[in-house]
């Protein structure tokens, strides 16, 4: 037996060394008297020798088993009796299912058997259950394959260390997308639950891959949301926009996961579900009081107060930008830059520019968040309606206006004509009368002819006439019927000291549109500098039998003082441009100058400190003025 015991010494070293790769058990064989005499059965090749690798199992389809005589054993080889009265009636169980032998073969040297070879299909064995031997009542120790020598083994342990490598990275994306891809598998594999890192990869890192993000960012959101109460900045503000956004993606890549049928998914499922509602009354909350806090200005502002009036002047004249032709309907942006003057008069205080900045990224947070996509609030346009009667232009009129353009509804061209009437500036009518003609844009207007319009209007602010000239011209040989572009020809031949081409032009703007505010005020300009007062009477009082425009009465008041016709001013200016604007400097002086020339000075005087009052910053002409009646005494 020395042989024998020297020989499995060096198979137990072997096994000892190679334990993950093979297994073994013992079984009673025979029995004589009151001996018991047992067998090795080993996993082995196909030659009946011990693996030497996993794959080299992996890489054949069948299972071989070896009978081998151990020290226990009646003699060191087996007998042909003991092959066909012992060894032929060892069978393989697996939940006591008998498993089909494919065949058994003896292995001899020397003329002996010194093991006995048994074949199986890895088909008929399920690999990642225990496995028994069984002789009459005998049974063996149970044969558990390692988990390395599983087909797929490979490859998720391969994935749960690439897996372990991006936690430690906290590469989460990386983790999210290979995660996906080990629990598809999963669902395939029949041997992957059997293996040391089947929690990992289907509970622990699938919910750690998903939550950690989402936790991570709901940190920084409560650190930046603690701060933005604290400082009210835009940026903090951007930030929780930039973490909800980046929440709402991450969210939604990891929500797959919580559909596989894994022990956390429920709770994964949960988590996003909590974090969606938290974050969606947080992010609520946070507009709310952000916006409220940066549009308070003008949600509570009145006009005595040179902030309000000067942040709702810009917004206005922003408004009015809009003014080009283009369709406004459904298209009113406040997405302007301002120009040198305009910014220039935020430099009043240093904090101001950054103050109507923000005002403009709160109204564009409100109008995100609004259903009808609204510029204005009702807050807004309820504490501009409460200060309308001390408005100097119409504000109200135009930021509602400008609200019905974004919904399209045709209360736009009802407000329009009310801001025509009260506007006392014929840049902003000629704004807003190019707003009510584009509304929409008609299908007359073809693409080139409105971008020959729109090349001719920013030429002409850049104050290049004789191109905006061209540009206007081109647009009129491709539609001569069109009233404003006629208008603006003309206007460019005036400023290139065509005053007779330009009155023409203007003339035939007229004819084309009769109702046609703008060249009727510039017609008046041109009778101005010819001092033809008697002719702007007679013009203003047709135009006024059109249109109830503050500017038309002006003019009218005007012609009357210039021709001395001092009571009919004074009516004018009292009952027609003070009850379409009662908040008008012009007007006021105008009022002064002709209660000075009737020498009533103390009503002069009345009058010109009104002017001081609408606009208490306009100090050279009042001094003036109150200097001429201050000589007269």
């Amino acid at each position: 037996m020395k042989p024998l015991k020297s020989w499995l010494a060096l198979c137990a070293i072997t096994l000892l060394s190679t334990l993950s790769i093979a297994q073994s058990t013992e079984i009673v064989y025979k029995q004589k008297g009151k001996s018991n005499y047992k067998l090795t059965i080993q996993l082995t090749d196909e030659q009946g020798l011990a693996l030497q690798s996993a794959e080299q199992f992996i890489a054949s389809d069948k299972v071989y088993f070896s009978l081998i005589p151990n020290e226990e054993s009646e003699r060191e080889y087996f007998k042909e009796s003991d092959l066909k009265n012992e060894l032929l009636s060892i069978a393989l169980y697996q939940k006591n299912e008998q498993k089909r032998l494919q065949a058994i073969q003896p292995i001899t040297s020397d003329g002996k058997i010194i093991r006995v070879l048994l074949t199986y299909l890895k088909s008929d064995l399920q690999l990642w259950k225990p496995m028994t031997f069984r002789k009459e009542t005998m049974l063996s120790g149970e044969i558990v394959f390692p988990e390395n020598y599983f087909d797929d083994f490979e490859w998720f342990n391969n994935k749960y260390q690439s897996l372990r490598k991006f936690e430690k990275n906290e590469k989460y994306d990386e983790m999210l997308a290979l995660e996906l891809e080990v629990l598809q598998q999963a669902e395939k594999s029949t041997t992957f639950s059997y293996m040391q890192f089947y929690t990992a990869l289907t509970e622990d890192l699938p919910f750690k891959t998903a939550s950690a993000p989402i936790h991570k960012m709901m940190d920084e959101y409560d650190e930046v949301e603690t701060q933005l109460i604290s400082t009210w900045e835009v940026a903090d503000f951007k930030r929780l926009n930039e973490i909800e956004v980046a929440l709402a993606k991450w969210m939604d890549k990891a929500k797959p996961y919580s559909n596989f049928k894994y022990k956390k998914s429920k709770e994964l499922d949960q988590l996003i579900q909590n974090t969606n509602e938290k974050l969606t009354l947080r992010q609520s909350f946070n507009k709310d009081r952000f916006v409220a806090k940066k549009m308070s200005i003008i949600e509570q502002g009145k006009y005595d107060q040179f902030q309000f009036q000067l942040f709702v002047d810009l917004l206005y004249q922003t408004i009015l930008k809009n003014g080009g032709f283009k369709s406004v309907s459904k298209n009113i942006s406040l997405d302007y830059p301002l120009k040198k003057e305009e910014e220039s008069k935020l430099d009043v205080d240093a904090g101001w520019k950054q103050q109507y900045n923000d005002l403009l990224f709160a109204l564009q947070t409100q109008q995100q968040s609004d259903s009808a996509g609204l510029l204005f609030n009702e807050n807004i346009l309820k504490n501009l309606y409460t200060e309308i009667v001390y408005q100097p232009k119409p504000y109200f009129e135009i930021f509602s206006a400008a609200n019905s353009a974004v919904a399209g509804t045709d209360l736009f061209l009802e407000l329009v004509e009310e801001s025509i009437k009260k506007s006392n500036s014929i840049e902003d009518i000629s704004k807003m009368e190019i707003m009510k003609i584009c509304y929409p844009l008609t299908d007359e207007m073809s693409e080139s002819f409105v971008t020959n319009l729109n090349n001719g209007i920013k030429k002409l602010n850049e104050g290049k006439w004789k191109d905006a000239d061209f540009s206007f011209e081109l647009g009129i040989r491709q539609n001569s019927q069109f009233a404003p572009a006629w208008y603006f020809l003309g206007y460019c031949k005036y400023k290139q000291g065509e005053v007779f081409s330009a009155q023409s032009r203007i003339d035939q703007a007229l004819q084309l549109y009769p109702e046609y505010v703008t060249p009727k005020l510039f017609l008046f300009s041109l009778l101005e500098e010819q001092g033809d007062h008697t002719k702007i009477l007679q013009q203003s009082k047709e135009a006024l039998a059109v249109h109830d425009v503050f500017l038309f009465r002006l003019w009218k008041a005007k012609s009357h003082f210039m021709l001395k016709q001092f009571n009919e001013a004074i009516d004018e200016i009292k009952n027609g441009c003070l009850r379409l604007n009662p908040n008008n400097e012009d007007a006021y002086y105008l009022l002064g100058d002709v209660y000075v020339a009737l020498k009533k000075i103390d009503l002069a005087r009345e009058a010109y400190l009104t002017t001081q009052q609408i606009n208490p910053f306009e100090s050279a002409l009042f001094n003036e003025k109150m200097s001429a009646i201050a000589q007269m005494k």
